[in-house]
Parts: structure tokens; sequence; C-alpha cells
């Protein structure tokens, strides 16, 4: 498969440090999506260390570098806490496990 950069991506690259020029950044891209692992993300589909690509087809059609190591830049992170109704004991509500997993505003991104 054929992958394609768009300009505005190439431009990206290059405002992010990854190159210095549109035809190095092209390499580089390719490169690192070629070492790349599929991601689940709001973000895109698929990810070298830091950075994530969102492809469309074989078009790359954005890129990102991750700056928060805690939360992925997802802004909020999940905690669990004792469950309320049971207090750890294990009942219906938690699903038998004694706790309940909540999502909190990551600390790292909020100080």
């Amino acid at each position: 498969m054929v992958i394609k950069i768009t300009e505005a991506v190439a431009h990206k690259a290059i405002k992010y440090g990854m190159a210095d020029t549109p035809a190095n950044a092209e390499v580089e891209i390719k490169r690192l999506l070629d070492q790349s692992a599929p991601l689940t993300h709001y973000l895109g589909t698929k990810r070298y260390e830091d950075w994530i690509f969102k492809l469309d087809g074989a078009v790359v059609i954005d890129l990102h570098l991750i700056t928060c190591t805690i939360c992925d830049d997802r802004k909020r992170v999940p905690v669990y806490e004792v469950c309320d109704d049971c207090g750890g004991k294990r009942c219906k509500r938690c699903r038998w496990r004694g706790e309940i997993r909540r999502l909190i505003p990551c600390p790292n991104c909020t100080n």
C-alpha cells in the first residue's frame, strides 16, 4: 500500500520538529508508520511512541504529538474507588467487584 501524506500534515510535522522540509517530513512519517501499531484513540488510528497518526485509507490526514504521559492527552484518567453501596464487600451495583470505576480530570493536564 502506498501511503500519501497531505501537505498540511507535512507542515504540522515541521512545526513539531519532526523534520526540516516537507520532503523529509514525508520520509520520516512513512518510516514511523511502518513501525506503528494500530490504535483506538480519539485523535487517530496508528501510534508510534508519542506520535499519533490519523489515516483515511492510505492517506495521512492528521498528526498529533502526545504531550501528557499520564492520560495520553485524553484529559481524564480512570480511578477505582470502593463501592458506596457495599463498602467493598461486593454487590450487584459494582458487579461483584467491590469497587467502582470513575473518570477524573488528569492531574498532569490540569496543573
